[in-house]
């Protein structure tokens, strides 16, 4: 039931989750992208702005949001059989979403009945910052389509520099702590 809920992707995912889906055989990428199509004309019709503002929105209309997005029982263009079907390739937001709470407590989110392990950091919420430290995603089901970004990750340092400073990349004036 997890597996209803929209899945957010950062920016630096794109890339890898549209390689993902062309490695997998043609008829089901067209599964796939036909499920996102429709998820997609959905999502525009509840969504309270575009979907890739959603990321901008507080709080409480990001719960209520969630909420009537679960309600309308849409999966995960990835969920077959009840099964992420990437699941050694799954998105860093599902990677960090640990539940161990009986799966019929996924049924009703909100309710208290699910439990979920904390992950001591969120490396998913580091990596959905745009340069100036601001969230920024897309649902799954947009992401698939998407341009993927255009600049590059940059050296691994980089990378990690910048989920340790909260999304944001080190000013490139900056000394380095590494030798």
């Amino acid at each position: 039931m997890c597996c209803r809920q929209l899945v957010p992707i950062a920016p630096a995912e794109i890339g890898y989750l549209q390689r993902v889906l062309r490695g997998l055989p043609d008829e089901r990428q067209g599964e796939i992208l036909a499920a996102c199509r429709s998820a997609g004309e959905e999502l525009r019709r509840v969504a309270p702005v575009s979907a890739d503002r959603l990321c901008s929105l507080g709080s409480t209309d990001r719960v209520e949001f969630g909420r009537s997005w679960f309600a309308l029982g849409i999966a995960c263009p990835f969920l077959v059989d009840e099964r992420c079907s990437i699941h050694p390739q799954r998105p860093l937001a599902c990677r960090e979403y640990v539940v161990n709470s009986p799966p019929d407590a996924c049924a009703t989110p909100g309710s208290g009945n699910i439990r979920r392990l904390a992950v001591p950091v969120s490396l998913w919420s580091r990596v959905a910052r745009d340069t100036e430290g601001r969230p920024s995603w897309l649902p799954l089901i947009e992401a698939l389509d998407a341009d993927p970004p255009a600049e590059p990750a940059g050296s691994a340092s980089e990378v990690i520099t910048a989920l340790l400073n909260g999304g944001r990349r080190q000013p490139s004036n900056a000394i380095s702590a590494a030798p």
